[in-house]
């Protein structure tokens, strides 16, 4: 079995396991290259730190002007827009001032509870509906709105490793990304592969449930590490863009 640990996005860290009877190096070396080459291009098209990343432009973008879309981009903020539909308006690609109002953009608590008046302030440059999109374009309707791919970035970016396997034959691996989890097949023993699920509490590591999956997705999200305490209550980073 092949085992492959690794750091993308510069800090998040990538795992991939595949199951066959021959591995050798130049297969090894290749299969490394492929992934590094598939995820710069999502960490250039998404990345909100770097400057130069598709997403960026588009934020720093003038309400009004429109700018070039490539196909890969264009199909995940279609997809976001689908989801932001689906979900009544809980899910938000443009949620980033909000989060980062709340201090979980750079993960420091502002110490206090926004007011009405900052929280109605941002609320003013969020929202799906301000971001248009044709079949090679995007615009936005307001200066300020920002589009955060973060709740997305990770589980595309295993589903492009997952094509990158597939596209090469293999039909049993299990590939991670921070989290999420996507596999193929079985695992070396010929079994469902094994996925463990995190007690949710942020005092202990331990495994809560073990998941055995074939064929199949995971992703979990808890709001027991990111959040702040603030007034004696506590407040996570899943934020509801409509409240």
């Amino acid at each position: 079995m092949l085992d492959i640990r690794s750091l993308a996005f510069s800090s998040i860290v990538y795992q991939v396991k595949v199951v066959s009877s021959d591995f050798g190096e130049d297969a090894r070396g290749e299969l490394l290259a492929a992934f590094k080459g598939e995820l710069d291009a999502v960490d250039r098209m998404m990345s909100w730190h770097r400057k130069d990343s598709a997403v960026a432009r588009i934020n720093r973008a003038e309400a009004g002007q429109e700018l070039p879309l490539d196909k890969a981009l264009r199909d995940l903020l279609v997809l976001a827009g689908e989801v932001h539909e689906r979900s009544s308006g809980a899910f938000d690609v443009t949620v980033g001032p909000i989060v980062a109002l709340w201090g979980f953009k750079d993960k420091v608590s502002p110490g206090k509870v926004p007011s009405r008046k900052e929280r109605e302030a941002v609320s003013q440059s969020v929202g799906w509906e301000k971001v248009r999109l044709t079949k090679k374009t995007v615009r936005k309707d307001h200066s300020q709105l920002q589009i955060d791919l973060s709740a997305i970035a990770k589980g595309y970016a295993v589903d492009r490793i997952a094509r990158v396997l597939e596209k090469r034959g293999y039909k049993n691996f299990m590939v991670e990304i921070g989290g999420e989890v996507r596999v193929l097949g079985h695992n070396l023993r010929g079994r469902p592969w094994r996925i463990a699920v995190e007690t949710p509490d942020p005092d202990r590591r331990e495994v809560f449930r073990v998941l055995s999956l074939k064929d199949a997705a995971v992703a979990t999200s808890g709001d027991y590490r990111n959040a702040h305490a603030i007034g004696g209550r506590v407040y996570s980073h899943t934020i509801d863009p409509r409240t």
